[in-house]
């Protein structure tokens, strides 16, 4: 029977099995090897600060338990994932999901009552568990996704600061597909709480720098509290900074 606690654990094995794309099947050596999962609480840098803590958002909508058939129809959605594909057309496999649950909600969005179990599943790409539902910051879990499906080098982490030092700088002079770090000011961001997405274009709105972000846990123009969709980010707001931009390894 399954769960979301079976999704969570079997979500590696599912992708293992999506079909690649012609020679793009040979994987690239990851950061850390898949089956040593790293967890927040893990990572060298901020492990220490966010012991026992999660980011979770103030929302309390997408908390209750997925429907049986809603968990099947999420595990279809990543068997057919395009392994092996160019990253940019992986993410926008994501953002381009039609299906819905009977609600009428798409499965690349956060849902209102019950947990999308295809946001929640891609959680066990990075060994946590997402203790709020879909409502678990999870565009760093969105990022290790997609870079696992496109098999690419990874941080396997839920936490967006995990990727602060992935791959090499980038920001003189950046490229689509690059991954934009955003981290929170003062101590949250110290904990490596912020924001995570692939960079696509700059671009300024109303005399501010910015940048536009396709990632995960992004409102842009879709009316929910959080999808997989394109999104206008400052470079400087009240709440977030653009930390970096880092070029992935061997792309």
């Amino acid at each position: 029977m399954l769960n979301r606690r079976s999704t969570l654990s079997l979500l590696p094995a599912t992708l293992m099995v999506g079909a690649p794309h012609g020679a793009a099947a040979q994987s690239s050596p990851p950061t850390h090897d898949v089956l040593e999962l790293l967890r927040p609480e893990d990572d060298p840098t901020f492990g220490p600060l966010i012991s026992g803590q999660s980011n979770i958002g103030g929302a309390v909508v997408g908390v209750g338990p997925s429907r049986h058939e809603e968990i099947q129809q999420a595990f279809r959605i990543l068997l057919d994932a395009p392994r092996g594909a160019p990253l940019l057309s992986v993410v926008r496999y994501f953002e381009q999901i039609a299906k819905t649950n009977e609600d009428g909600e798409k499965f690349n969005a956060e849902w209102k009552s019950r947990s999308n179990p295809l946001i929640t599943g891609m959680f066990g790409v990075t060994g946590t568990s997402p203790s709020s539902g879909d409502q678990t910051s999870w565009c760093a879990a969105f990022v290790s996704t997609c870079l696992y499906i496109a098999l690419l080098p990874n941080e396997y982490t839920a936490l967006s600061g995990g990727y602060r030092n992935f791959g090499s700088d980038a920001i003189s002079d950046p490229k689509e597909g690059d991954i934009a770090v955003f981290s929170k000011f003062g101590p949250e961001g110290t904990k490596g709480f912020g924001h995570v997405g692939f960079f696509l274009r700059n671009e300024s709105r109303n005399g501010k720098d910015g940048i536009i972000v396709l990632g995960g846990n992004q409102r842009g123009s879709t009316g929910t509290t959080g999808a997989v969709t394109e999104a206008w980010f400052a470079s400087e707001s009240e709440e977030l900074y653009l930390h970096g931009i880092r070029r992935i390894p061997g792309v």
